[in-house]
């Protein structure tokens, strides 16, 4: 079997590890052709992969500015109302909020600011004359933990030495890891506006009423969801699949006692192999469930949470219906059904998007050992359908919680 060696080229999952006031976090980025010998890994990451093979760890803890620079007083800067550009999104205007991200491109008229810059910055404060903020990383005040699981390695061509330095740990943590987490401990502004509304305010009975029996993430994304799952269950649990459909993206291998299925659609409940019962209900129009208290061991909603217009009042209710410690997972990507999905969902940064649901699990008050998970940039299935709009799997990101003791 290859082994690592100098000039050795690798396919590596970078892990990197956090904690924030709320939750422990774990963001992962598949880094492709990692060449040893050009390219930029920690010294402590290089060398515990060097002579090692496919299936090797090594995990080094950083302590803060190792990583990620330090934070800096200096990145701090104000702006007057009238340099935030509202209609920057196509089709939406975005009034500033507190402790969300907006990318620099927003921000008008700030020497060496330009209009094709993404990178996000967050706003922190808000007063009568000025909107204030923040362009530090968000893990610049976090220790982290970095780990590197080597997946492939082969040795390049003979002479292959050109090319530009890639730095990696630079590119797993730029522009998402950290964006998910509160500011300074004061709770982010979500809620104000009507962040609810949908575009389509009919009846959701009405849009589910045919079944669409199509994959909502590609093969690969189903399958690191279904991975996560499988660390989270365990064998004889009782589960309810919440906002189910054709596919509950669980392992293959894990023999559950039951799993019921609450979904829209009767047909495309009924084509569920791994479902032993379902209920159709629509949870928007009556968010209160017809099973007894401490019911499950577990409750998972799969590529569903961004539909959800009283997130609070079903987060109490999978508390009421779970067993002490039970956990409630929720998985999403980046796609979704336009018509149907909350407002708030479109503005927010997809690491921002875990940052909601967190705030849903705080809002509830009724959850503990709050986490969240992200996996990005494998390669798409050669015979998905989307492989000609982008070469990159779907994203893959999960928040869970467990019920707190009474």
């Amino acid at each position: 079997m290859e082994t690592i060696k100098s000039n050795s080229l690798t396919n590596l999952e970078l892990k990197i590890q956090w904690q924030s006031q709320v939750a422990q976090h774990t963001d992962c980025y598949y880094a492709r052709k990692v060449n040893f010998w050009r390219d930029f890994l920690p010294v402590e990451i290089e060398n515990g992969l060097t002579g090692k093979t496919i299936g090797h760890k090594t995990t080094t803890q950083y302590p803060v500015g190792e990583i990620i620079p330090k934070y800096f007083k200096e990145n701090v800067f104000a702006i007057f109302p009238s340099q935030f550009d509202k209609n920057y999104i196509r089709g939406m205007t975005v009034e500033p909020k507190f402790g969300r991200f907006y990318p620099i491109a927003m921000l008008i008229g700030i020497p060496g600011f330009y209009r094709e810059n993404i990178n996000p910055c967050r706003c922190i404060e808000i007063d009568n004359e000025k909107l204030h903020f923040d362009l530090n990383h968000p893990l610049a005040n976090h220790p982290l933990t970095l780990s590197a699981i080597v997946h492939d390695v082969w040795q390049p061509l003979s002479g292959e030495r050109g090319g530009k330095s890639t730095d990696w740990p630079d590119i797993a943590l730029r522009n998402g890891p950290g964006l998910q987490a509160c500011w300074q401990n004061e709770r982010i502004d979500f809620f104000s506006d009507n962040p609810f509304n949908r575009l389509d305010e009919s009846q959701d009975t009405h849009f589910y009423t045919h079944a669409r029996l199509v994959p909502h993430i590609d093969r690969k994304a189903s399958e690191i969801i279904s991975n996560v799952y499988g660390e989270l269950l365990q064998t004889d649990m009782q589960i309810l699949d919440l906002m189910s459909s054709w596919q509950s993206h669980l392992p293959e291998t894990l023999g559950l006692a039951k799993l019921t299925g609450l979904g829209m659609n009767a047909e495309e409940l009924q084509q569920n192999p791994k479902l032993t019962d379902f209920l159709v209900q629509d949870i928007n129009q009556t968010p209160k469930f017809s099973f007894e208290n401490d019911s499950f061991d577990a409750v998972i909603c799969s590529l569903s949470v961004e539909y959800l217009t009283q997130p609070i009042a079903i987060f109490d209710e999978v508390a009421r219906i779970l067993k002490p410690q039970g956990k409630f997972i929720l998985s999403f990507s980046n796609r979704w059904f336009p018509p149907k999905v909350i407002n708030i969902w479109h503005e927010l940064h997809e690491f921002e998007r875990m940052g909601l649901v967190l705030e849903y699990f705080l809002k509830s008050g009724k959850y503990q050992n709050l986490a969240t998970y992200s996996m990005r940039n494998f390669l798409r299935p050669e015979n998905d359908k989307h492989i000609n709009e982008t070469q990159f799997s779907d994203p893959v990101y999960v928040v869970w919680g467990e019920k707190a003791q009474a």
